[in-house]
C-alpha cells in the first residue's frame, strides 16, 4: 500500500503489527539510502 492509505490501520491489526511494519519500512529506507553520499545533491 502506498500513500495516505498506507497509514490506515485495520481493525485486525495489533500495535505489534503496526510497529513491525514501521520497522520494516525504516529498514527498507535505510537500505535504499545506504549507498547515497550524504553530501550528494540532485542536479536538474
Amino acid at each position: 500500500m502506498v500513500g495516505e492509505a498506507s497509514f490506515t490501520v485495520s481493525d485486525d491489526e495489533t500495535v505489534t503489527d503496526v510497529i513491525a511494519e514501521f520497522q520494516r519500512a525504516g529498514h527498507r529506507a535505510r537500505t535504499i539510502a545506504a549507498d547515497i553520499d550524504l553530501d550528494a545533491t540532485r542536479r536538474a
